[in-house]
């Protein structure tokens, strides 16, 4: 009788202290998982939401090749980017021969080429391309965003040589004024903080390109950064018809020689965008005029 109560009392207390040393187990795990979501900043789902924004050089496109005219800009790039990307030990290396600039401002009107030369470069020189949005870069939760520029830099710099592009550059970081909220000031000297390289070592060949239609509505210390401004401008005759003639490439020699008189006078004034859509809307007259029939009117659907 007297062993049995023994026995009972003893599945008890191993039942108890059984059950005691799970709950610490389970709730010791799920404390680790609260605070790695709670402090896991730049390195975990930060960069998470930056995956987006990375592109590989071999999921570029776009070469040099494909960028119709803009001489002077691609001489400057060459020299002040392309190199120091394609021979990062000569540039981002405190012992080398030659120094490199870490911010570059491509400025001009729509549609001249500004994204599509920045990513040629990346192309080029087989380097990562990171080109985040502004949704990816700003949060409703205060100090998310700071650790997203955090996060893109930190990204940058495990790609390296990496590009870290800003089209539109104005919409975030514009000139600051007594009207400038509280998480846009802070944005914008988080991301001063990293151009600095106060958080970005200098032998690290990371660089900076923004974009921008309105370079006076940029902040100063941001253009202070980006010391090395290239205009992009509207092209010229020649540079016209040499955009003509890579939009057209593919057609029978007999074609593209007609739509090179889309780089004549008559088209003074357009942007490289626009004379790519003329020729799309040229191929779509021909189109209309192939596909109609006998009597004159398109075949039905």
């Amino acid at each position: 009788m007297g062993g049995g109560v023994w026995e009972q009392l003893r599945n008890r207390v191993v039942a108890f202290v059984t059950w005691t040393v799970i709950s610490l187990v389970i709730s010791a795990v799920l404390a680790h998982v609260t605070n790695s979501d709670a402090l896991a900043g730049p390195g975990t789902q930060h960069d998470a939401a930056l995956v987006g924004a990375v592109v590989r050089p071999g999921e570029i496109g776009a070469t040099l090749a494909d960028v119709g005219g803009l001489k002077s800009a691609k001489e400057e790039l060459y020299l002040s980017l392309l190199l120091p990307l394609r021979y990062p030990r000569l540039f981002f290396r405190p012992s080398g021969p030659f120094a490199s600039s870490r911010g570059f401002l491509l400025t001009g009107p729509p549609g001249c080429g500004k994204t599509l030369l920045a990513k040629a470069i990346a192309k080029t020189c087989d380097c990562c391309f990171i080109a985040p949005t502004l949704s990816t870069l700003f949060s409703k939760y205060y100090g998310e965003s700071q650790k997203l520029i955090g996060a893109l830099f930190g990204t940058a710099r495990r790609r390296a040589p990496s590009i870290i592009f800003l089209d539109e550059c104005d919409a975030a970081f514009r000139a600051r004024s007594d009207e400038t909220s509280g998480c846009d000031y802070a944005l914008l000297t988080e991301f001063l903080t990293h151009m600095d390289g106060l958080r970005t070592e200098r032998t690290e060949a990371v660089v900076c390109i923004g974009a921008t239609n309105c370079p006076a509505a940029l902040d100063p210390a941001l253009r202070r950064r980006l010391p090395v401004h290239i205009q992009i401008g509207l092209p010229d005759a020649s540079e016209r018809r040499h955009i003509v003639r890579l939009a057209c490439r593919d057609e029978p020699s007999s074609s593209a020689d007609g739509f090179d008189a889309l780089g004549d006078e008559a088209t003074d004034g357009l942007s490289g965008s626009d004379l790519h859509e003329a020729y799309r809307a040229a191929s779509r007259l021909r189109l209309r005029a192939l596909l109609r029939d006998a009597n004159g009117a398109l075949p039905r659907a």
